[in-house]
């Protein structure tokens, strides 16, 4: 005779569970990430690649980085703001070879635009660590 009652837990033959487990977290050990200067090099290189294509080039390369460092906020802040300098760095050489143009330009481009892109990319990078945290750590880090 075959058991019907909905609220008998013996029988299992309906568990359609499977013995894998699912739990994704992995515990990562300092040796195994990567250095917060490589993630800050990879932001500011794909921040540098997409500024002649987006406004907001910066925030995209800190978000990069911060995501890539992992799920702390204030670490992601800081790789951004690494990710940041490396772009502004090269952005300052710009507007310091090409103002040379046009004088009256000077003080304000070379002062205000690596500052606008540090800015941006340390909160690029505080929301791709919030985004790691929030979506997993599916891709970062390897």
């Amino acid at each position: 005779m075959v058991n019907t009652d909905p609220d008998d837990e013996s029988d299992v033959s309906d568990d359609h569970t499977d013995d894998r487990t699912t739990d994704r977290s992995v515990d990562r050990t300092d040796s195994d990430r990567r250095p917060t200067a490589v993630n800050g090099l990879l932001g500011g290189l794909l921040a540098l690649f997409l500024f002649s294509l987006v406004s907001f080039a910066p925030l995209f390369g800190g978000l990069v980085s911060g995501y890539l460092e992992g799920d702390d906020l204030t670490e992601g802040a800081v790789v951004g703001a690494f990710a940041g300098a490396i772009a502004a760095a090269v952005v300052a050489v710009g507007l310091f070879l090409t103002n040379g143009l046009v004088p009256e330009f000077f003080p304000e481009s070379v002062l205000f635009g690596p500052l606008y892109v540090v800015v941006f990319a340390t909160g690029g990078g505080a929301i791709g660590s919030y985004l790691n945290d929030e979506l997993g750590d599916e891709i970062g880090r390897y």
